[in-house]
């Protein structure tokens, strides 16, 4: 039985096209998930901080303290990483 009878055919190599390839058109779909994204990421981090800050305070002994800096550094990340996600150019058709 030949090698090759079993396997299934693959498309020619010129043929293959990547996201990499295609033209950077956002569509109203594309902008709904960056504007998700950016809604998950802006919520995420100060709860990301508070929760860290609550480890390192259970971890140091110290009341609230660091729980709220975690909460006020995540949101303050989450803030520039919002405007810096916000910020990416949209081409309209």
């Amino acid at each position: 039985m030949p090698l090759g009878s079993r396997c299934a055919t693959w498309p020619a190599p010129e043929k293959i096209s990547s996201m990499a390839d295609e033209p950077q058109n956002r569509s109203s779909t594309g902008n709904a998930w960056l504007y998700l994204a950016g809604a998950m990421q802006f919520t995420t981090s100060p709860i990301a901080g508070g929760v860290a800050g609550y480890f390192a305070d259970k971890y140091f002994h110290t009341a609230p303290t660091l729980a709220l800096i975690g909460f006020v550094a995540g949101f303050i990340g989450g803030t520039i990483n919002l405007i810096k996600l916000l910020k990416i150019p949209t081409k309209t058709p």
